[in-house]
């Protein structure tokens, strides 16, 4: 905040924004008083929602950028797999042998640090990829 006092600003206003696993603050800076924006519970409501837009936004891009990338065709094996469908019945909707999707349900498995299908699946969707 010193260094925000050389240009004038003084005042700050601070929203909190917590989910399962992460914390975040998310802090807004003024020149003049924020009382106006904290005595009005529109303009409260809406500092809260972009807060909560700016913390979700940054977590996407966290998520993504920690994420183990998978390649197109493990995405798709993986959808189908979320949906109950087996290697087999995988192979056939993807004309490829059931051998092939096990490949790719493996080759998942390793990437996500996993040993089973449904595993696989909860991280992926926790990531966002389902």
């Amino acid at each position: 905040m010193n260094k925000c006092k050389d240009f004038g600003i003084n005042y700050r206003l601070a929203f909190f924004i917590r989910d399962s696993e992460w914390h975040y603050s998310v802090v807004f800076s003024f020149k003049e008083s924020c009382d106006k924006i904290l005595k009005s519970p529109l303009q409260r409501h809406l500092f809260e929602m972009l807060s909560s837009l700016l913390a979700s936004n940054v977590h996407a891009k966290i998520a993504s950028a920690l994420s183990p990338s998978l390649t197109g065709r493990e995405i798709e094996c993986l959808k189908w797999a979320s949906e109950g469908k087996t290697a087999e019945e995988i192979g056939i909707i993807l004309s490829l042998s059931h051998w092939t999707v096990t490949f790719h349900l493996k080759k998942i498995y390793k990437k996500f640090g996993v040993y089973s299908k449904p595993a696989a699946i909860l991280k992926a969707t926790k990531l966002g990829l389902l």
